[in-house]
């Protein structure tokens, strides 16, 4: 008797052909600070600018808080690793939108 061959089905041959969109692949290599949920937070301030003061940049409008702030999360390596999710104050102008962000920490803590 003589052995059959069967093709591989080529997923993505039928993914483009039927309009559908690729599925994401997993372990891309990044993850964000939602997850971390058990990571320590550390609130990190502007340190030289102020809600409510003149923009330095067009002098004429005042700076606010922006809702979403920026995030760096930092991972230290240990057998059971470490994370720390540092939330930098954004700081934004009502009239020229230029964005203030405090500068990330050199340090892990």
């Amino acid at each position: 008797m003589g052995s059959v061959r069967i093709k591989p089905l080529n997923v993505n041959a039928f993914q483009k052909a039927s309009g559908q969109p690729k599925a994401k692949r997993k372990g891309h290599g990044r993850n964000g600070a939602q997850d971390y949920p058990a990571a320590k937070r550390v609130k990190v301030a502007h340190p030289t600018l102020k809600v409510g003061q003149l923009c330095p940049k067009c002098l004429r409008a005042k700076l606010y808080l922006l809702k979403t702030p920026a995030r760096l999360v930092r991972i230290v390596a240990q057998p059971l690793f470490q994370a720390t999710v540092h939330e930098l104050e954004r700081l934004r102008c009502a009239l020229c939108g230029s964005v203030f962000t405090a500068p990330g920490s050199a340090t892990s803590t």
